[in-house]
């Protein structure tokens, strides 16, 4: 926690950090979750988790993850969801990745894309 709060991750809407960098925060949170699930740090680390996955997958004003005009993801975003999809097939934030690419690529509205993927508001 403390190596994430020395800096912000995003400031007035826009992403401060990398896709990349992201991705990988929102894993080390998915590792920290899995292997000390009693930990008086969970219900934190599960607020982080949530939040950093939230702006993974719907983006940001300044920083979105797909063109709302034409409805398709971001070059950038996508690749990275393909390099997390990858790296750690088995993790949560894989599988919300597939499912967000999996509802573009069947044209879904995006408001329908929210709640199919079921994120936390």
């Amino acid at each position: 926690m403390e190596n994430y709060s020395k800096e912000n991750y995003a400031i007035n809407g826009g992403l401060m950090i990398t896709w990349e960098e992201l991705g990988e925060r929102l894993i080390a949170w998915e590792n920290f979750m899995n292997k000390f699930p009693k930990s008086p740090l969970i219900k934190k680390a599960k607020r982080a988790y949530d939040d950093y996955l939230l702006d993974y997958i719907l983006g940001m004003d300044s920083s979105p993850t797909y063109n709302r005009t034409e409805g398709k993801l971001m070059d950038d975003t996508k690749e990275e969801y393909s390099r997390i999809i990858r790296k750690y097939p088995n993790s949560r934030t894989a599988k919300k990745a597939k499912e967000l690419i999996a509802a573009f690529d069947a044209h879904i509205p995006m408001d329908q894309i929210e709640d199919r993927i079921n994120l936390r508001r």
